[in-house]
């Protein structure tokens, strides 16, 4: 049985959905942010990606860093020069344009945060598109508990946690 709705019943039921996937949406990212600052709700320096966009903005490939010892983590040493072993995409896509912005590098962990949180945003608004064009009966209850499935409940919290270079590298190459 269905009960024909007025269209301000059907614009305030609206309002309510959008409200409750902002809610969500803003929780989650809360979420990511603590997970991705080490539960410190602040950033490191740590940049393997801001190093090696300095590196190409002076038109090299290797790290800047002067190898010392202990050797550095994650990173491979060829004639005494640091390399990344990822791919460059994360450092053209944020670590360059950071830099030239506001001439600071960009912690690989906000990085991540970025990326991780873009992808949610873009999950969620194919979710939407998919619910209005194919599933228009479906509860929004039960679209915001797929929103919260999608949002924590695959590999990105985990990544967030060790979000120094490789795993920036993994989402974005």
């Amino acid at each position: 049985m269905r009960i024909k709705l007025t269209k301000d019943f059907h614009i305030d039921f609206f309002r309510k959905e959008i409200f409750l996937l902002l809610i969500t949406l803003v929780i989650i990212g809360v979420i990511y942010f603590w997970i991705s600052s080490g539960g410190t709700w602040h950033f490191g320096q740590e940049s393997y990606y801001g190093d090696l966009a300095d590196a190409i903005l002076k038109g090299k490939i290797n790290l800047l860093i002067e190898p010392k010892e202990p050797y550095l983590l994650d990173l491979s040493i060829y004639k005494g020069k640091y390399y990344l072993y990822w791919g460059i995409v994360p450092a053209l896509m944020f670590n360059i344009p950071a830099r030239l912005i506001s001439n600071s590098k960009m912690p690989d962990a906000f990085s991540v945060l970025i990326y991780t949180y873009g992808t949610l945003l873009f999950s969620v608004g194919i979710l939407y598109y998919l619910r209005r064009i194919f599933f228009k009966e479906v509860n929004f209850w039960i679209l915001n508990i797929s929103v919260i499935t999608i949002g924590l409940g695959n590999i990105s919290p985990y990544l967030l946690g060790f979000a120094s270079g490789w795993p920036l590298s993994i989402y974005v190459d």
